[in-house]
């Protein structure tokens, strides 16, 4: 399909110009080009922004948010690709859900992949979809719902198993002690803790 775009800029102080975007590619417009005629007013013109971190909430929390509505605000924002995070209900945590949640995504608007949720126990599904997914996603606290990895056995785990296939991980980076001992002290009906408060143990380890 090709685009012929009128009067935008490449740079913010850029000349106005018209341009041609033909099968995804960008090209001077030439006289007698045949397309679908864009006006762009002298605004500037962007490439598509990429969204690696997006919860679509389906399937199972649809009254959040869904494929079709999500997917329609993100083009709107100039998003035209996205990574659809694992925590839905059910989580996706393995091959055939991942496979549901494609049947979900055809009726996207933009360009998409799936984040696989990791747990204690499904390191083995990793090489089984590692050409399908973005990452392997950790939860290391239970803020974000169930997805939860409990142990640093587990976790070593996950990390070998991506390593062999050359999957990253990304992590949801919390501590689930911590987190525990927070939801206590504000049940408890104290004062919020302040950082300044915390002991050693509830403070973030320096980067090694």
């Amino acid at each position: 399909m090709t685009f012929l775009v009128r009067n935008v800029r490449l740079e913010p102080d850029g000349p106005v110009t018209d341009l041609c975007l033909n099968a995804g590619h960008l090209e001077e417009r030439t006289a007698g080009r045949q397309g679908i005629e864009i006006e762009g007013d002298g605004g500037l013109l962007l490439p598509g922004m990429i969204d690696p971190h997006v919860h679509l909430r389906s399937p199972g929390l649809e009254a959040a948010e869904d494929w079709a509505s999500g997917t329609r605000a993100a083009l709107r924002g100039g998003v035209t690709t996205l990574f659809d995070m694992p925590n839905t209900r059910p989580p996706t945590t393995n091959r055939a859900r991942l496979e549901e949640k494609r049947v979900l995504a055809r009726v996207s608007l933009v360009n998409w992949g799936l984040h696989l949720g990791a747990t204690d126990d499904n390191a083995a599904e990793i090489a089984a979809v590692a050409d399908s997914i973005a990452s392997v996603k950790v939860y290391l606290g239970s803020s974000t719902g169930d997805l939860l990895v409990t142990s640093e056995e587990a976790l070593e785990r996950i990390f070998r198993a991506a390593a062999a296939v050359r999957v990253p991980v990304s992590l949801h980076a919390e501590d689930e002690a911590i987190v525990r001992r927070r939801l206590a002290a504000a049940a408890s009906g104290g004062a919020p803790p302040t950082p300044q408060s915390w002991g050693e143990s509830d403070r973030s380890a320096p980067p090694t």
